[in-house]
């Protein structure tokens, strides 16, 4: 799989975002994977000779949690995009049947918090589902009990070596 591939299925989720491009998602995505690699203790690697190709193949529970970085990203940015010195207050001005509507862009940002909240949540389930399910047996291999005649043996004979 490739991380142009990758990047167009976010770049589709989040709607064709305007401000963002399918190979700005790829540049972030190929800068990133160390995260996603430390995140779920694996060993992704984008390719040097093409620049694109993921490897090992990644999985689609671990496409998930990659594509859940970037979503964090994303809303981070509108965050910071909305808050600071522009914020406005809510103007409504009506004239002649139309109306003019300016919103607080704190309100905005208050929105894309929830969002990241979200995002944060489902990003944490996804991990610890991806790490429940990577999980080896937590069983000792082997015979490590006592049988019963051992038991009483001892019980009745403290003394036999």
């Amino acid at each position: 799989m490739t991380v142009h591939t990758i990047a167009d299925e976010i770049y589709r989720e989040l709607g064709s975002p305007s401000d963002y491009s399918v190979p700005g998602v790829t540049f972030w995505l190929r800068g990133h994977i160390g995260d996603l690699n430390n995140l779920i203790s694996t060993e992704f690697s984008v390719s040097s000779t093409d620049g694109a190709t993921v490897s090992p193949d990644i999985s689609e529970a671990q496409k998930s949690i990659f594509k859940k970085l970037f979503n964090l990203y994303f809303y981070g940015r509108k965050i910071l995009s909305n808050l600071g010195a522009a914020a406005n207050d809510v103007l409504e001005v009506t004239s002649d049947g139309a109306t003019v509507r300016v919103i607080n862009k704190n309100e905005i940002s208050k929105t894309y918090i929830q969002l990241k909240n979200q995002e944060e949540g489902q990003l944490k389930i996804l991990i610890d589902k991806y790490n429940q399910n990577g999980s080896g047996p937590c069983q000792v291999a082997g015979d490590d009990t006592i049988s019963d005649d051992t038991v009483n043996t001892f019980i009745l004979d403290p003394l036999r070596p």
